[in-house]
């Protein structure tokens, strides 16, 4: 049985503070609430989690990171680096005041289907299923979703965090489908407590024909034990799904992978 420690329990409170006058909620009109219970049952379920180290890829050394342009590189988690020139912060209805306080400068804020373009480019912020928190007392007061990207040539598509919903096909109809789409496959275990938040390996698979995407990339996997499943199940389960439909175009990349965008 997995021990309780003060560690666990203060984010577990965090976690399931009731909303004060939350303004945000998924498309479907349903927020994503768990109990104090269902953490607890969780947290001290009797589960035996193997721990691996996900191996790293060397092909950032082969590229110069300043010179060279159209690659994205797979930091780890849910981050990727994807070559543009100026920075340009881009964040959620509710974000803004987070990086001001920072000192950070040249933000723009969005609600879902609001965006930004410049020259050849047209980055939307898109609806996907989840929640937002940050203190005892702001539940769902931010927003959530994912970026599509468009350039001249093609498109981008960055899931974020996300459950499954039909918020990928609805992202089809508005936008067409992206040339690459990056979506999670991990922190899916158990699923009686996760599936709203976090899409397994098959779910994954479902947002890329959802999507109609052309090639897609794995993310939010074995970089931190958020979940129970083993550190290197959801690459075996996608390579497994995505073999029973007879594609290949869905992989998981390692960190430090250069994926070259034409």
């Amino acid at each position: 049985m997995k021990s309780i420690t003060f560690w666990m329990l203060f984010p577990a409170l965090i976690f399931n503070t009731s909303p004060i006058f939350a303004e945000y909620e998924n498309t479907n009109g349903k927020p994503i609430e768990k109990s104090f219970k269902d953490l607890l049952e969780w947290s001290t379920s009797d589960v035996d989690t193997k721990i691996d180290f996900i191996e790293l890829s060397d092909d950032w050394k082969d590229i110069n990171l300043e010179a060279d342009n159209n690659y994205a590189i797979w930091i780890g988690h849910s981050t990727f680096l994807i070559k543009k020139n100026n920075a340009i912060f881009l964040v959620p209805a509710g974000d803004k005041r987070i990086l001001k306080r920072k000192g950070i400068r040249n933000i723009l804020e969005y609600e879902w289907w609001d965006g930004y373009k410049a020259n050849n480019l047209e980055i939307t912020f898109t609806p996907v299923q989840h929640w937002s928190k940050r203190g005892l007392f702001d539940r769902n007061k931010s927003l959530w979703g994912g970026w599509f990207f468009k350039f001249k040539d093609y498109s981008i598509f960055h899931a974020g965090d996300t459950g499954y919903s039909n918020d990928f096909k609805e992202t089809r109809s508005k936008l067409g489908s992206p040339k690459y789409a990056f979506i999670p496959i991990g922190a899916y275990d158990p699923e009686w407590f996760m599936a709203e938040s976090h899409v397994n390996p098959e779910d994954a698979v479902q947002i890329m024909l959802d999507l109609g995407a052309e090639n897609s990339f794995g993310m939010h996997w074995a970089t931190f034990k958020l979940t129970d499943e083993d550190t290197l199940e959801p690459k075996e389960r996608l390579d497994k799904a995505i073999s029973n439909i007879n594609m290949d175009n869905f992989i998981a990349p390692s960190p430090g992978s250069v994926i070259n965008l034409d």
